[in-house]
């Protein structure tokens, strides 16, 4: 199987100008380039995973994909723009013939028109008009969501992390080191060169990215920069981790919902010979892929600094670049034909990590799983400084569900 994390795809810029406070209409929400970009992803792992490798099935089948998002319009979108592509539009079933032919009606629902111009039905065999392949894309609401926002929210704690790492004396000391692409910057802006720091240059950053996804026009001494471009992205990186994922706690704090599930999906489809799920998917943002990259010890503040500062002691591994839009992680549960045993290897943007030690991209299931163990802390919401909370229940299982109806049945015998 596969566990597939993935940044949402290019965004609105949050302003028509370079501007912190003057908001754009639609700030935020996924752009036309955005949704191509996620449906080109989902185009390439249909080539990789149903085409190639056929692990998963052509038509798509409920009992193989589970697709979950954050409670976001962008990465809603970039899950429903994947699975356009993952699922292309006329790959899946058409309604019966003896239905189209001979029980039309069966099609139709009630519903009067106040007009007196009716609406014909389409003549696709297709459910929906040109093949169209509607799918579940499953939404926890942002204050429950640990999993893929352990770091926002559900963590009180962070309220406290963030402004103390701000003080801190790598805060200023990368700030400095980066200073020489911070004076270009606010000259080439024409900003402030005293209201600029890690924070203020990221937010700037914030809105140039998503500007540039958008054709907007960038002064040219920027635009034919790369190496400026570059640096500056990955001093936008560098925030990400300085805020979140900073102090051994905080890395370890935040990633622990997440590598908990992971372990958990992939513990549940060894161990049960019924479960035919094939395709776990989620969607998210920069700061959660970061989340688990440093969880899986792929990069971390302190190795793209010394990258950037040419210092990463030889032999270390450490993924240095930007988390761009479409950015994705997979994970792919394999078993060895020989041995029977079980083993996961880490795709980055396609290209396979050395992972667990660094120095193979071949990790035992077992071993990942004492990793993980002894990585993750005991308990997320105590470490997060907030009360206990029930773990997360599907909103349409059989108990709610019963719940639901006794409800409804209480509440109509008021009604009558």
């Amino acid at each position: 199987m596969i566990v597939t994390l993935h940044r949402h795809g290019a965004r609105i810029p949050s302003s028509d100008k370079l501007s912190l406070t003057d908001k754009a209409p639609n700030s935020g929400e996924l752009s036309l380039v955005g949704q191509r970009q996620l449906f080109y992803l989902g185009q390439l792992l249909n080539k990789d995973y149903i085409q190639d490798a056929k692990l998963l099935s052509a038509k798509y089948d409920p009992s193989e994909i589970y697709y979950r998002s954050t409670d976001v319009n962008r990465t809603i979108m970039s899950a429903q723009c994947l699975l356009a592509g993952l699922y292309p539009a006329q790959s899946g079933d058409m309604i019966p013939d003896d239905i189209l032919n001979n029980k039309k009606d069966l099609l139709n629902v009630d519903f009067k028109l106040r007009g007196s111009t009716a609406v014909t039905q389409i003549a696709d065999k297709y459910p929906i008009q040109n093949g169209y392949q509607s799918i579940p894309i499953h939404v926890v609401e942002r204050p429950r969501d640990k999993i893929l926002l352990g770091y926002g929210d559900t963590c009180p704690e962070e309220e406290k992390w963030n402004p103390e790492n701000q003080k801190s004396e790598d805060w200023q000391r990368i700030t400095q080191e980066f200073q020489p692409q911070i004076n270009k910057f606010a000259k080439i802006f024409n900003l402030d060169i005293s209201t600029l720091d890690l924070y203020t240059v990221y937010n700037y950053m914030d809105i140039i990215i998503a500007q540039q996804y958008a054709g907007m026009k960038l002064p040219d001494d920027y635009t034919n920069d790369a190496q400026l471009q570059y640096d500056l992205e990955i001093f936008y990186n560098l925030r990400i981790h300085l805020s979140l994922y900073k102090t051994p706690l905080q890395k370890r704090t935040t990633v622990t919902p997440f590598l908990n599930n992971l372990v958990q999906v992939l513990s549940d489809k060894v161990s049960n010979p019924k479960n035919k799920l094939k395709g776990y998917f989620l969607s998210a943002h920069d700061t959660t892929v970061n989340m688990v990259l440093q969880g899986f010890n792929l990069t971390s503040w302190e190795c793209i600094e010394q990258t950037y500062m040419k210092t990463l002691p030889k032999g270390t591994y450490c993924n240095y670049g930007p988390t761009r839009y479409g950015a994705n992680l997979i994970v792919e549960l394999r078993q060895d034909k020989t041995s029977s045993k079980n083993f996961i290897m880490v795709r980055y943007n396609g290209e396979y990590q050395k992972i667990c030690d660094q120095t193979s991209q071949y990790c035992d299931l077992d071993e990942f799983k004492d990793r993980v163990a002894k990585f993750v802390v005991p308990n997320y919401d105590e470490m997060c400084g907030q009360k206990v909370q029930e773990k997360e229940k599907p909103l349409y299982s059989s108990s709610n569900y019963l719940k639901f109806s006794i409800l409804v049945v209480i509440v109509s015998a008021f009604l009558l």
